[in-house]
């Protein structure tokens, strides 16, 4: 089952003013990646005597779609041009012998994953929020729409990649879970 990558909810209000009614309402599209809002429109449609409540909001809704699309297509826009938005969070196991200072092959485990983090990030678009010596935080990490074989990606098929990187190169273990579409989190120390 396929998830929405972007939420439509629409809100709206029937006002009365004496015999004549009106609808105000708010439109909003929602990145399901990020929760964030990417595109919305509010307004209240013409009052009207006589008119069903679904027409009504039809009226209004179609007055203010125009610029509901636009803000939509420039969002489109900005994903292509710059990759989709993610969280990812690094964590170590208790069990996992050191931490993310330790060294392998002479640079620390927290280098090795910002280093393979930028070269796979479009533009090298990311930030780190936390790091400690057992937790990393990338948030607005901006990763590619579609891999080498035109296929979706998102995070946990993005994240899988670091996985597997680690996994080949330093013979690291890690668990792997996500939340959402957006958010991946990778566990290092077993499987």
């Amino acid at each position: 089952i396929a998830n929405a990558d972007i939420w439509m909810q629409i809100n709206w209000k029937i006002n009365q003013s004496g015999p004549r009614r009106s609808i105000s309402f708010s439109f909003q599209g929602i990145d399901a990646y990020t929760n964030k809002q990417i595109a919305g429109a509010s307004g209240t449609g013409a009052p009207s005597l006589n008119v069903e409540t679904p027409l009504l909001l039809e009226e209004a809704v179609l007055a203010h779609i125009d610029n509901f699309n636009y803000q939509l297509q420039r969002h489109f826009d900005d994903l292509f041009e710059n990759g989709r938005e993610v969280v990812v969070r690094i964590l170590t196991f208790k069990s996992f012998n050191g931490n993310l200072e330790s060294r392998f092959y002479g640079q620390e485990l927290h280098e090795i994953i910002d280093d393979w983090v930028r070269e796979n990030t479009v533009n090298s678009r990311y930030s780190i929020t936390l790091a400690t010596e057992n937790r990393m935080l990338f948030e607005q990490v901006r990763i590619p729409l579609f891999d080498q074989r035109n296929r979706a990606i998102d995070s946990r098929t993005w994240a899988r990649g670091l996985q597997r990187h680690l996994s080949e190169k330093y013979n690291i273990d890690s668990k792997l879970m996500t939340r959402g579409l957006g958010q991946a989190q990778l566990v290092i120390g077993e499987r």
